[in-house]
C-alpha cells in the first residue's frame, strides 16, 4: 500500500513580522522546501499565523502602528524612509504568494486555539518563538502547541530559539509546564537545548536552522543577476545599529578598495555609500553571495555567508547568543568579537566548515525524519 503522505502545517515567526525580516521569511522557505522533499506525497504549509505582538501592526501605516507601539524609534526610522519600505513589503508580498505554499485561513492567538486545524502534523520552527523578551515577558502558547485542538495531532517543535535564555523564575515555571506538550523538541542554538534538559523532564537535541538545512545549490532558484560590478563590502546591521560596526566596516573597505553597500533603512547614509533600502528576499540573496565581505550582526546574513563561502565577520548584538552559539560548533569563533577587541582573521578555510555544515545537517534531517516517523 503507497503511503499518501501526512498534512503538514508549519508554524513560525515569518510572514507576518512588522520589520520585513529577510531571515523569518527565508528560514520558514527553506523549511517548507525540506519539508516538500521528506513529505512528498503530502501536504505542506505555513499556517498563516499572526502572533499578538504584531497582530495590529498595519504595514500599510507603518509608521502610526510603532507610535500606537510606543516604539518610537522604528517609528523615526520608517517615516525617513517610508517609500523604501512600501516597496520592499510589496517584494515580500509577492515572494510570499509566489514561493511559498501558505494556509488559506489567517490566524491570531484567539482564533488558532478554537481553529479546526486539518492537519494531522503540526510543526513549530526556528526563531524566537520561545523567547519571553520578543513576547514582552510572557510566551505565545501557540509556539508550543499547547491548545486542547491540536492535541490529537504529532506535535514537533523544530530548532526554537529562546533568545538569550535568561528566563526568571515565573517565567521558568510556565516555561516547563508548556514544554510538556509538544512529542518531541529540538532547538536552535546548544544552549537553549541544554536548558530544556536541565530544567525540565524532556529530552531536547541541537539542531541547525533551516536554512542551513539545504545547500547553496538548493538556493539558485532565489539568486539574481549580480546587480554590483564593482568588488564591494556589504554592511547589514537589521537591528540596534551600532555606529562603530560601520566605522569598522568603512576601514575594513577602504584598506581592501572595496566599495560599501549597506542594506538599510538608513537612506541618509547614502552620502558616504551606496544604501539599498527596498532589497528583496532575492536581492538579500544576491548581495551576499556575490560580496568580497560581510560585516553584520544577523545571524542569518552569518547562515548564508557560509553557505555561499563569503568572508565576513559577525558582532555581538544584545538580542542573544545564536551568531556565537552557531560559529563556536563550527569551529569559527574568531569571526566573532566585540567592536572593541575586532582583528583583522586570515580567510577562512571553507573546504573544513563545508564539512562541518554537512555533518550537522544530516543529523538535523535524521532527527526530523525520526520525530516525522513512519508516516512519511
Amino acid at each position: 500500500m503507497k503511503q499518501k503522505g501526512m498534512k503538514i502545517g508549519t508554524l513560525s515567526l515569518n510572514i507576518n513580522t512588522d520589520d520585513l525580516n529577510y531571515g523569518a521569511m527565508l528560514h520558514s522557505w527553506a523549511f517548507q522546501q525540506v519539508l516538500n522533499q521528506i513529505n512528498p506525497k503530502g501536504r505542506n504549509e505555513i499556517i498563516d499565523y499572526i502572533p499578538n505582538v504584531v497582530e495590529h501592526f498595519n504595514s500599510s501605516r507603518p509608521v502610526l502602528s510603532y507610535l500606537k507601539m510606543h516604539r518610537y524609534t522604528s517609528a523615526v526610522k520608517i517615516s525617513l524612509s517610508y517609500f523604501p519600505y512600501q516597496k520592499r513589503a510589496k517584494k515580500f508580498r509577492s515572494f510570499i504568494n509566489s514561493k511559498m505554499k501558505v494556509s488559506s485561513g489567517k490566524y491570531t492567538h484567539s482564533t488558532i486555539a478554537k481553529a479546526k486545524l486539518d492537519y494531522s502534523c503540526l510543526i513549530c520552527e526556528s526563531d524566537v518563538i520561545w523567547s519571553s523578551t520578543f513576547f514582552n515577558g510572557d510566551f505565545d502558547e501557540t509556539f508550543f502547541l499547547a491548545f486542547p485542538n491540536m492535541q490529537d495531532k504529532k506535535k514537533i517543535i523544530y530548532s526554537a530559539s529562546m533568545g538569550n535564555g535568561n528566563f526568571t523564575e515565573s517565567e521558568m515555571k510556565k516555561f516547563r509546564s508548556l514544554v510538556q506538550y509538544p512529542d518531541a523538541i529540538s532547538c536552535r542554538e546548544s544552549y537553549a537545548a541544554e536548558i530544556v534538559r536541565k530544567q525540565t523532564d524532556r529530552p531536547a537535541v541541537h539542531v541547525a536552522d533551516p536554512v542551513l538545512l539545504l545547500k547553496k545549490e538548493d538556493y539558485a532558484c532565489l539568486l539574481k543577476k549580480n546587480f554590483i560590478k564593482k568588488p564591494y563590502l556589504l554592511l547589514y546591521i537589521p537591528v540596534n545599529y551600532d555606529d562603530k560596526i560601520h566605522r569598522l566596516a568603512m576601514n575594513y573597505a577602504k584598506k581592501h578598495h572595496l566599495e560599501v553597500i549597506e542594506i538599510s533603512y538608513y537612506t541618509w547614509h547614502k552620502f558616504s555609500h551606496r544604501v539599498i533600502s527596498d532589497a528583496g528576499i532575492e536581492e538579500f540573496l544576491t548581495l551576499i553571495k556575490n560580496a568580497s565581505a560581510v560585516f553584520t550582526s544577523s545571524f542569518h546574513a552569518v547562515c548564508f555567508s557560509m553557505l555561499f563561502q563569503v568572508q565576513f565577520y559577525a558582532f555581538q548584538r544584545k538580542t542573544g547568543r545564536k551568531t556565537e552559539d552557531i560559529l563556536q560548533y563550527l569551529d569559527l569563533s574568531n569571526r566573532y568579537s566585540g567592536t572593541d577587541d575586532f582583528r583583522e582573521q586570515p580567510p577562512i578555510n571553507y573546504s573544513e566548515v563545508t564539512a562541518h555544515l554537512d555533518t550537522f545537517r544530516n543529523h538535523s534531517l535524521n532527527w526530523l525524519r525520526r520525530a516525522l516517523g513512519e508516516s512519511v
